[in-house]
């Protein structure tokens, strides 16, 4: 899916270079939010991933070990 948004996009962009517009915008820094991150990378998509704590991993980092 990845790439057929990077192709249209691709197909619709006009030129302009603004840093504060990107192609995909990903809530969430867990391992989902940052393996989609990399899949619209590799597909030449520009992409911000933001999460409400400071760092990489979301809920995982909080869960229970004994849980898992």
């Amino acid at each position: 899916m990845a790439r057929t948004v990077a192709q249209r996009l691709r197909a619709e962009a006009d030129g302009s270079a603004d840093p504060d517009v990107v192609d995909l915008l990903v809530i969430g820094a867990g391992p989902a939010g940052v393996s989609a991150a990399l899949a619209a990378r590799e597909a030449g998509l520009s992409a911000r991933v933001v999460d409400q704590a400071a760092g990489l991993g979301g809920t995982i980092l909080h869960f229970p070990r004994r849980k898992m």
